[in-house]
């Protein structure tokens, strides 16, 4: 009991890390342009934090080919190609809306979690859906102009929530079923993603001059965001999965409110009835899911 307790405080200690990163790569995005390039700096920015971190607690972090193949697939298509569609949706529709579309892998994970892993706890998600998708509609009652014109905005954000849920599963059958250690995991994926992500970014090398133009506050939005996203946020929700498996990600139901509060502080969003209503309603199908847990 204690111990999945301290799974949900780490979840949503990450959930808060989380709620930092969309309106501080929105930041560097509309600077750079490039959501590669953006999403490259931030990976090899996080790569000193797990370096210190090693340097402080080295560990064995040695795996077998088997455990490292499913770790690399869970890089490519969670924080590789998910956060890619995450930030090019950022760039589209603001980070506020975003969120509330992409947090919706959190009940996608429960029903990949049913279907895949066999967890019979998963069933509840597909009841819970619907009252979060009621959450979603609200929310996009005032943004019909923007989704007319940026569907790809739209498109974006749906595909990183079905990435983010695909790779959770992945993460919690490693942890829980195989026991690989979760700063293994996290450090291996992003040895692996920095180099990729980067190398893609650099195909458009009229973007990296841009980097200048950040200036100093812009360069400490885009560290921050690594660290706090790729290091502390990644670190401590592995941990928790390992602690309470796939159903630690409902903890990221707070994500999309504290992401609301900081989007119209940070880059001066603004935060509509609707968007706060809806958001409020994808948290509550989220957080019913929680309490089901308890009972």
């Amino acid at each position: 009991m204690y111990l999945g307790i301290l799974g949900l405080l780490l979840g949503i200690a990450a959930s808060v890390l989380w709620a930092l990163t969309p309106p501080l790569v929105k930041i560097c995005v509309d600077v750079v342009k490039n959501p590669f390039i953006v999403n490259g700096l931030r990976l090899a920015s996080s790569l000193i934090a797990y370096g210190l971190a090693l340097l402080m607690s080295p560990i064995n972090y040695y795996v077998d080919s088997y455990a490292l193949t499913f770790i690399v697939l869970s890089a490519i298509i969670g924080p590789g190609l998910g956060d890619i569609a995450y930030v090019i949706a950022i760039d589209m529709l603001g980070p506020g809306l975003t969120v509330i579309i992409s947090y919706q892998y959190i009940l996608i994970s429960q029903v990949l979690s049913l279907v895949i892993l066999r967890h019979e706890e998963g069933a509840l998600g597909l009841i819970l859906a619907p009252i979060a998708l009621i959450g979603v509609y609200i929310a996009l009652r005032d943004e019909k102009a923007i989704l007319k014109v940026k569907k790809l905005g739209v498109l974006s954000a749906i595909t990183a929530a079905f990435l983010w849920a695909s790779s959770l599963t992945i993460i919690s059958y490693l942890v829980n079923d195989l026991n690989i250690d979760p700063f293994t995991i996290s450090l291996i994926r992003t040895i692996v993603l920095t180099p990729i992500i980067m190398s893609i970014g650099l195909l458009r090398p009229e973007h990296v001059v841009k980097i200048k133009y950040l200036g100093f506050w812009g360069l400490v939005a885009l560290v921050t965001s690594g660290i706090t996203a790729y290091f502390g946020g990644v670190v401590l929700f592995i941990t928790a999965v390992s602690m309470c498996g796939v159903l630690v990600a409902i903890t990221n139901a707070l994500t999309p409110i504290i992401t609301q509060i900081l989007s119209s502080i940070i880059v001066h969003e603004r935060v509509s009835k609707n968007k706060v209503i809806g958001s409020l309603v994808v948290s509550l199908a989220i957080g019913l899911t929680a309490l089901s847990y308890m009972i």
